[in-house]
């Protein structure tokens, strides 16, 4: 359209109803292209024919161009959604068309993608055809606001597809599983805009078995004779040869009876006055420390070099789940239930909610967040982040209601920085973590 693009805001007027509802008539006569005289409608027939295509349409004898879909991206029971990144006519907008006739626009601001949807569904429009009914309305809603609210879903190449781990610490909860979140069942918000890979976190039996023996085997030997740390420190390097994961330790710890949770912190604090460097699976004696709620960790494509079962993690993970809580209690979400997460990769956003399989998560960008940084400074970061993904519940642009919410939140969270890094995050940083792990936790 080049400089026509401002055409966009004639969507939804009566003047694109009447001509859209002309050609809509000319075509249902049996007509099989659209001829249009030049007159005080022009510009609106120039629209309609920039925003459809599949049947010609002329203007003064001169046939207009049509639209540029772009790449198929899903398809659904209920429509069809194209991307076009390069020389599109309408970037920042969504185009709701009919049988490749435009019916209706969404405005995308800030997105620079178009998105064309194709309706396949018999009456999903109103009577007045310019809106969606019944439940595609719903849906309309959640992709416009998925959209807005993570433009990267549209904007990241197909090829490149985001993969989301689902970590469960004690479960695989039954409302979660790869086959609905790849879109078998009803997808909504972001599995409309990108396809999302699924993977469930669960240990091997073989391996969780032969952790557990290692691990009882050291409590055990301590228990009946009080070896040497030389001795234990070399049941634990054993059990390291193993090639068992990090993360089924901790699991298997877990699952101890306190008694030996108490007693392996014992060993590990005896290590630590030894001298000798502890760089192995629980670098947190207690369990109170263990990260024990489900979490996700979405790839944002691209390489990340990260390590996810390191204690700074776990400790960032804990740490994002309090914040967040706090958060929407502030708000006065009252039994607003979320998953948190962490977002990594090529992922533009610092902070991102989504919605997968009916449930929400709140995920973090870990970059910019330095673990070793003073207790105030990781504080004010979190608190920083969480207001502005908590103000945007029900809130998907950034109007002057988010700006209140956000404003506010940072206002009555300002009073509680200093006791959230001295108390319930002092753990957080490396040096708080380690004074944590030496003198043990108080329960």
């Amino acid at each position: 359209m080049g400089e026509d693009k401002d055409l966009i805001g004639l969507f939804g007027t009566r003047d694109f109803l009447e001509v859209r509802n002309e050609f809509r008539a000319t075509l249902q006569a049996g007509a099989r292209e659209v001829r249009f005289r030049e007159d005080d409608y022009s510009d609106v027939i120039r629209l309609l024919a920039a925003a459809s295509n599949g049947v010609p349409i002329f203007l003064n004898e001169e046939r207009l161009p049509g639209l540029r879909k772009g790449s198929l991206r899903m398809n659904l029971e209920w429509c069809r959604l194209f991307v076009e990144a390069n020389g599109a006519a309408f970037p920042g907008a969504m185009i709701i068309r009919e049988n490749g006739t435009a019916m209706f626009a969404r405005l995308l601001p800030g997105v620079p993608v178009q998105v064309t949807l194709d309706v396949t569904e018999l009456g999903a429009f109103n009577e007045a055809g310019d809106a969606l009914r019944g439940m595609w309305a719903v849906q309309l809603d959640h992709m416009a606001a998925s959209v807005l609210l993570n433009p990267w879903t549209v904007t990241r190449p197909l090829t490149d597809p985001a993969q989301v781990d689902f970590h469960a610490a004690h479960r695989t909860p039954p409302a979660i599983g790869a086959r609905r979140l790849e879109g078998t069942g009803a997808p909504s918000a972001d599995l409309l805009v990108r396809p999302v890979r699924v993977t469930v976190a669960a240990p091997d039996p073989v391996d969780t078995k032969r952790a557990r023996e290692a691990l009882m085997g050291v409590v055990d030997s301590y228990n009946r004779s009080k070896p040497s740390y030389e001795h234990l420190y070399g049941l634990l390097e054993e059990a390291g040869r193993t090639g068992i994961g990090d993360a089924v330790f901790e699991r298997v710890l877990d699952s101890f009876p306190l008694s030996g949770q108490d007693t392996f912190g014992e060993i590990i604090d005896g290590l630590i006055d030894a001298g000798y460097e502890w760089a192995g699976f629980l670098p947190r004696p207690d369990p109170d420390w263990t990260y024990r709620e489900d979490y996700v960790v979405k790839w944002a494509g691209g390489e990340t070099g990260i390590n996810l079962q390191i204690a700074k993690y776990q400790r960032l993970l804990r740490a994002w789940a309090f914040m967040v809580r706090v958060m929407g209690k502030l708000l006065g979400l009252n039994g607003w239930a979320f998953t948190p997460g962490l977002l990594v990769g090529d992922a533009d956003y610092l902070a991102e909610i989504s919605e997968w399989g009916g449930r929400t998560f709140v995920l973090l960008n870990p970059q910019g967040l330095r673990v070793s940084a003073a207790n105030s400074e990781m504080v004010l970061m979190l608190r920083d982040r969480a207001a502005h993904v908590v103000a945007h519940v029900g809130q998907p642009n950034h109007d002057e209601s988010w700006a209140r919410r956000y404003e506010f939140l940072l206002e009555e969270s300002a009073s509680l920085l200093s006791k959230w890094g001295r108390e319930e995050l002092s753990w957080l940083n490396s040096y708080g973590s380690s004074m944590a792990t030496k003198k043990g936790v108080q329960r």
